[in-house]
């Protein structure tokens, strides 16, 4: 069963609510937002920015977030080698 607008609408708005709580509680605010499609387009993975970075700037965010990641070293060097190939 496809989703409507306002499903997809309702979603946001409740997991932004639950990020935003979080980034408070680190003293943070949102840079990158990935998406993932849903009926027509599922699966299209999407990355979002509000700033404009060109997709260097925003490879080197991605890569200075993964290094911030708690015992995921496996991942990490995977993501790594695909993102030198870019």
């Amino acid at each position: 069963m496809a989703i409507s607008d306002e499903g997809i609408r309702k979603i946001c708005v409740e997991r932004l609510a639950r990020w935003t709580d979080r980034l408070v509680e680190i003293h943070a605010t949102p840079m990158v937002l990935v998406a993932i499609g849903h009926d027509h387009v599922s699966g299209r993975v999407s990355l979002h920015t509000l700033e404009n970075l060109d997709n260097q700037q925003l490879i080197e965010l991605l890569v200075k977030a993964l290094e911030n990641l708690d015992n995921q070293q496996v991942f990490f060097e995977v993501v790594l080698k695909a993102a030198k190939g870019i």
